[in-house]
Order: structure tokens, then C-alpha cells, then sequence
């Protein structure tokens, strides 16, 4: 598939590295971070996105490193919500019940 004339890092291909990495921690306990970001950001990305620049430069290249990182940050992020999430729902649970006068 061509890319001449449109932008191959979009949105979707994002979402789909972040929903990649999520599931494959889940999988993978143990392996780092980083590690399953650039699997997924290979998987998610056409290689025209980061092959050439890393062939130019003998190793990874600024833009593949920054779609790793992007992803990384996102996936650190919705881990951030869903524990922060996870706390709100569960605050009137975690309250000691309140003291009530009986005679």
C-alpha cells in the first residue's frame, strides 16, 4: 500500500499499537515495557513508516524511537486511569461505616 500522499502514523495505528501492548502484558508478565511497545509499534506501522529511516541511520531511528515512546507513554497512561478509575468506583466501599446511635 502507497503512502505518497497521505500520512501512514495515524490515530488508529496508534490505538492499535496501545491495544496491542496491553494485551500482550497481560500475556508477557515480566517482559519490560519498551520491549512489547516496539513489538506492537512494528506490528501496527508499515514498514514504510520506520524501515527507511533506520536503514539510513544503522539503527533506530528518531521517528521509530518517538512512535515507541508515544505508545509507552499512552499504554503508562491508561494504566494511570484505570487505577485512578478503579478508586473513585470503589470509595463508599472503603469507608468504615459510620457510627449510628441506637438506644
Amino acid at each position: 500500500m502507497s503512502h505518497e500522499y497521505d500520512d501512514p502514523i495515524t490515530a488508529l495505528a496508534i490505538d492499535t499499537a496501545v491495544s496491542t501492548v496491553l494485551r500482550l502484558l497481560a500475556q508477557r508478565r515480566g517482559v519490560p515495557l519498551d520491549e512489547i511497545a516496539r513489538e506492537a509499534v512494528d506490528a501496527a506501522f508499515c514498514s514504510c513508516v520506520t524501515l527507511p529511516g533506520d536503514a539510513s541511520s544503522g539503527r533506530t531511528s528518531p521517528l521509530h524511537e518517538g512512535l515507541i515512546a508515544e505508545v509507552a507513554r499512552l499504554v503508562r497512561a491508561a494504566a494511570d486511569d484505570s487505577v485512578d478509575t478503579a478508586s473513585e468506583q470503589s470509595f463508599p466501599a472503603s469507608d468504615p461505616p459510620a457510627w449510628i446511635w441506637r438506644a
